[in-house]
């Protein structure tokens, strides 16, 4: 694994333009890196966005010989490590996000052999239309394309937390 992140602590300052901070977070700790938020001893690379110039950490790195890099080349850096993670930006970071408890319902009922749009809103006590809404969000955010294979996509179920009060199924 080529990582020249690898147990660096990044700051990002100023306004960035595609990096979304808290997509980074988790990007670096999968690496073996770590997102710092303040200035510390620990920061070893600045990623300076824009309107920073003038900034207190900027001056901090100055004055400490810290490596200070601009928004693109942090993404080169980036496409530099290779590792088995979407470099996701703000465009797609809003799309990334867990099941909500609903949709785990949706997932739930699938799983337990409900395939018609009526079968499991029948079981949820909510509208076909709104099935169809959930079943649209859970294929956008699991990449899943159809019901069939999220019948099979039991992982959805433990992976993430279902709502406490929400019957279990036995097969």
């Amino acid at each position: 694994m080529k990582a020249p992140l690898l147990g660096k602590a990044v700051c990002f300052t100023g306004k960035m333009e595609t990096i979304d901070r808290g997509e980074q977070k988790i990007f670096l700790q999968s690496i073996g890196g770590k997102l710092i938020l303040e200035i510390t001893p620990e920061l070893n690379l600045l990623v300076v966005g824009k309107y920073a110039v003038n900034n207190k950490i900027v001056k901090y790195a100055q004055d400490n010989a810290i490596e200070m890099i601009d928004e693109q080349a942090y993404l080169a850096l980036l496409k530099t490590t290779k590792v088995n993670v979407v470099i996701k930006t703000k465009k797609t970071a809003r799309n990334n996000r867990q099941l909500s408890n609903r949709e785990l319902e949706v997932v739930k009922a699938v799983a337990a052999g409900k395939k018609r749009y009526k079968e499991i809103a029948a079981e949820l006590g909510i509208s076909i239309n709104t099935v169809k809404f959930h079943l649209k969000n859970i294929y956008q955010i699991t990449g899943i394309s159809d019901i069939v294979s999220l019948s099979r996509a039991e992982f959805l179920l433990n992976r993430q937390k279902l709502p406490r009060n929400y019957p279990k199924t036995t097969r």
